[in-house]
C-alpha cells in the first residue's frame, strides 16, 4: 500500500478495523527484524512498540497514528479495504544477437 492510499484509507476507517488488523498482524508476522516500510532503518518489531502499543480502540487517535499502522500492516485489512492493485504488463523481449562484422 502507497502513502497516498494509506492516508485516504486512514481517514474513513474505524479503530475497531485497526483493532482487528492489528491482531491479525500480531499473528501473522513471523519475522519481526525486516524493516518496516516507513523507516527501513528500523524493525518492525521496533515500529510495533512505538505505534501500535499507543493505539487505543476506545479512544479517538491521532490520525498520524492510523496512518503509520496501515502504512505498516496494511496487508492484514480485509480485502474489501485495501486497494486494488494494478497488473503489471507483462512485455516481451524480443532479441538477437550481436553481428560484430
Amino acid at each position: 500500500m502507497n502513502k497516498k492510499e494509506a492516508k485516504e484509507l486512514s481517514e474513513k476507517i474505524t479503530n475497531a478495523q485497526i483493532s482487528d488488523m492489528l491482531n491479525k498482524a500480531k499473528a501473522g508476522i513471523k519475522d519481526w527484524t525486516k524493516p518496516c516500510k516507513a523507516n527501513k532503518t528500523l524493525s518492525r518489531g521496533v515500529h510495533w512498540n512505538t505505534f501500535a502499543k499507543v493505539f487505543d480502540s476506545k479512544n479517538e487517535n491521532n490520525a498520524m497514528l492510523k496512518y503509520r499502522l496501515i502504512q505498516e500492516y496494511g496487508e492484514f485489512l480485509p480485502k474489501e479495504l485495501q486497494p486494488i492493485k494494478k497488473k503489471k504488463i507483462e512485455v516481451k523481449t524480443f532479441h538477437q544477437d550481436p553481428i560484430f562484422d
